[in-house]
């Protein structure tokens, strides 16, 4: 008797195991269905809202889907709106309770929208730039070094580059969509027809990258040669509003084009015998700054034009080998590593300034401190860096 008790007992935990299965099922199939009509009837909401999305809009479906959980749930069924909106609604109080909570939470709100706009923009910027087969971009100094770089890697994304420089880089580097034109960027004539050539061969030009330079290392300010010291000042600095007035116009009446400038952490921090060049890099920051407001403030509306500034640190080359010390060489990048991270930037979508390496950034505080400090660190960084003691000298002649 006891074993048919038993059996039996087992046999009605079975079945009602498999009842309550089968209800569970049933309940979950019936909330699926009804979660599914929800969802389609609010379908249309979520499809308008989400094509051109706004905090509001964002509110909106947000309590559409919270919507959507609660009826569809019977678990979720006491958490409703009106739960949820008293919950957080004590935490907002306990927050708000103070000035420091309060400010807290403003500034929150405030980081909160400005990355959400901040990703828009980044969003919309990137389709600009998403199809680099269109681009043409101008790159000064391109036969070699920095350039040379730029060029490999804008070519092989597609763009159409034009090379301007005195020299002609390799021939493997040359193509249909990869031309060389021999232009001395110091004389403006030979800028605009180098520009109509472009233009003529390639397209209009939506990408300038203005990285020509030279350099007279070593000359104090007593010792330099006035020649050599124009040149430096002509291709650093002069050239770039050359290929600005020549090349903006277009970008400006399309709405759309970069332009990169090669700075240098010289721009921030010079070691004595580089007036000349820093003098450059300096004018650099001055006139990059000065174009993107001239940009926003007398051709409105022209979100599409950007500008960035690179300040790469030292690029190790056999010409700084006789200036610089041993230590201070092992610590100089290589001309592909800026290369890369330029055209990084210029396909981007994103103006800006660039700094190779990050911490070159950090130099540009350098003029916040007190006059004194920034001398002793100036004073510090030359004899770190180059090899010459400077020792004292006589009087120097009069010219």
């Amino acid at each position: 008797m006891q074993r048919c008790h038993r059996k039996n007992g087992e046999k009605a935990a079975k079945a009602a195991k498999a009842a309550k299965a089968a209800t569970q099922a049933e309940l979950s199939s019936a909330l699926w269905r009804r979660a599914k009509a929800t969802a389609d009837a609010h379908r249309p909401l979520f499809a308008r809202n989400l094509i051109r999305p706004s905090p509001l809009r964002f509110i909106l479906i947000l309590h559409h889907l919270v919507t959507v959980v609660t009826a569809s749930s019977p678990i979720m069924s006491n958490l409703n709106v009106a739960a949820i909106t008293e919950r957080f609604g004590g935490y907002y109080n306990q927050v708000t309770s103070t000035k420091a909570g309060s400010a807290a939470l403003a500034v929150f709100a405030l980081y909160v929208i400005r990355k959400f706009f901040q990703r828009r923009k980044r969003i919309a910027a990137r389709k600009a730039w998403s199809n680099p087969s269109r681009e043409v971009a101008v790159i000064t100094g391109g036969s070699g070094g920095i350039g040379m770089e730029v060029v490999k890697r804008l070519a092989a994304k597609g763009v159409k580059v034009a090379i301007f420089d005195l020299s002609p880089p390799k021939d493997s580097l040359l193509s249909k969509t990869v031309r060389f034109y021999k232009v001395d960027i110091t004389d403006y004539d030979s800028v605009v027809e180098a520009g109509k050539s472009v233009e003529s061969d390639l397209g209009p030009v939506t990408i300038l990258v203005n990285n020509a330079g030279v350099a007279n290392p070593g000359a104090s300010i007593l010792d330099f040669d006035p020649k050599k010291t124009k040149l430096t000042i002509d291709v650093n600095l002069l050239s770039h509003f050359y290929t600005l007035k020549v090349f903006l116009p277009h970008m400006i009446r399309h709405n759309h084009g970069h332009i990169l400038s090669t700075a240098s952490a010289g721009s921030f921090m010079m070691p004595a015998g580089g007036a000349d060049y820093g003098a450059t890099k300096a004018g650099l920051v001055a006139l990059h700054e000065t174009l993107q407001l001239e940009l926003e403030l007398l051709y409105q509306n022209r979100k599409g034009v950007l500008c960035s500034i690179a300040h790469p640190y030292w690029i190790r080359t056999p010409l700084l080998d006789t200036i610089f010390k041993p230590e201070a060489l092992s610590k100089m990048i290589k001309p592909e590593l800026v290369g890369e991270r330029m055209v990084e930037q210029l396909l981007g979508g994103q103006g800006g300034s660039l700094y190779i390496p990050g911490w070159i950034g950090h130099l540009a505080w350098l003029r916040v401190l007190p006059h004194w400090l920034q001398h002793r660190i100036r004073i510090d960084a030359t004899l770190d860096l180059q090899k010459s003691k400077h020792e004292a000298r006589p009087n120097p002649p009069m010219p």
